[in-house]
């Protein structure tokens, strides 16, 4: 098996750890993964936090194929070390698209499962597990499960947003979303308060919604923002010219990431925005526009970044959420990219984040005083029965996420049970799962 010792880093760049990264053959890591003491697997390296952290990773990089793809029913089978945007460029020519699907198409089938993916549309469609139809599993003792809502079942509901600690996933099997075009009617509205945003969620028409909110905005308007809604057309643009991604300097200037320009960049973004927008945009646009550049995380500099996302039920979520913002104001820590979204109803999977209730993401760049001020938002998200995303954490205390989490004991005693205990990560180790 192929081994190197390396550094292995967390996609804010907030985390650096030097550990062995083993990139097994097929063939070896059936042979091999009885024989280890701890592991966990590690997709594309696009996780926020400490998910696929250990001394000894797995890289799910060999396992990146195809294995069918049935044009005519629109499902797919494919290993876990494929990427997103690889099977983006395979199925949308055949007139499919992925029915959930995150803000980026750079990481693995694996690790959508493990994470248990959601996107613009959980109000209507779920999660990504939601349209699953059977995983392959291998367990640390070597064996091979196929495992599903029918079969295995208690194999599936842990694995999907088990953040790798049941095993290894080998291959997927889901269903796809048959669309007619390639590009996407969107319309743009903006709103003075948070209110209107929240209600425009539940009054859209559209498949998809999202919004953005402005973090530095005044007391008067706090939760102002951008609502974009959008659907698939049966439009189809030759596509003659590819999109072009672009690397920043290695060696960018962070210093330009502050509480100033954050808060320019907020007040500018929102008040030349324009109300009523509609657009016809390419689906690479709407689904993932921050892919185009390739090292985003470079920008906050040396110290990284963290995520903190959140989720509040419905009838706590707007007194929730202004608690927050008014706690970003007064701490000033300003948020560079801050996203809403509108969740449906929660699905039977042990460890997932959704729930109906809305959820909000927030960029910050890493300084001093930020874990503390965490810690405080962790309080206000407690205090209106809220939950973090277990993908994008890498501080959260394990008392926090046992109170939050209602089906973490059964999760820890199935782990037990089966003989999962070698699948280990910073995260489970930190959380005492």
């Amino acid at each position: 098996m192929k081994e190197s010792l390396q550094h292995i880093k967390s996609w804010g760049n907030y985390l650096k750890f030097r550990g062995q990264l083993f990139v097994p053959s097929k063939e070896e890591i059936h042979g091999t993964i009885n024989k280890l003491d701890q592991f966990i697997a590690y997709g594309n390296g696009k996780n926020y936090g400490d998910c696929a952290f250990n001394n000894l990773v797995i890289s799910s990089k060999q396992l990146n194929k195809v294995h069918h793809f049935d044009t005519e029913n629109g499902t797919i089978c494919c290993e876990s070390g494929v990427l997103l945007g690889d099977l983006v460029k395979m199925i949308l020519p055949k007139g499919y698209f992925l029915q959930v699907t995150p803000g980026t198409k750079n990481i693995t089938i694996g690790g959508a499962v493990a994470s248990d993916v959601h996107g613009k549309n959980h109000f209507n469609k779920g999660s990504f597990s939601d349209h699953i139809i059977k995983l392959k599993l291998l367990l640390p003792n070597g064996n091979v499960i196929n495992c599903s809502k029918e079969e295995n079942k208690a194999f599936f509901y842990a694995t999907c947003g088990g953040m790798g600690l049941t095993g290894i996933i080998l291959e997927v099997t889901f269903k796809l979303k048959r669309i007619s075009g390639n590009t996407m009617s969107l319309k743009q509205q903006k709103y003075k308060t948070l209110t209107a945003i929240l209600r425009a969620f539940k009054n859209t028409n559209e498949e998809y919604a999202v919004a953005w909110l402005n973090t530095s905005s005044a007391v008067k308007n706090l939760g102002c923002g951008l609502f974009l809604e959008a659907s698939h057309t049966n439009i189809t643009k030759n596509r003659t010219k590819r999109t072009k991604s672009f690397v920043l300097p290695k060696v960018f200037p962070s210093f330009l990431i502050n509480n100033l320009t954050i808060k320019l960049f907020n007040t500018i973004k929102y008040c030349f925005s324009k109300s009523n927008k509609q657009a016809t945009v390419a689906i690479d646009s709407y689904f993932y526009p921050l892919d185009r550049i390739a090292n985003l995380d470079v920008i906050y500099g040396k110290n990284g970044m963290i995520q903190y996302q959140f989720v509040l039920p419905e009838t706590t979520a707007e007194s929730g959420i202004k608690m927050v913002l008014m706690h970003l104001k007064k701490c000033k820590f300003y948020s560079f990219i801050s996203v809403l979204k509108y969740h449906g109803p929660a699905n039977d999977n042990w460890l997932s984040f959704p729930e109906r209730g809305f959820s909000l993401a927030l960029d910050f760049k890493y300084k001093a005083g930020l874990l503390e001020f965490l810690d405080e938002l962790d309080e206000i998200v407690a205090m209106h029965n809220g939950k973090l995303y277990l993908a994008k954490d890498v501080r959260m205390s394990p008392d926090f996420f046992k109170s939050t989490y209602s089906n973490i004991e059964k999760f820890k005693a199935f782990r037990q049970e089966h003989d999962l205990m070698k699948c280990q990560s910073i995260m489970s180790k930190r959380l005492q799962i």
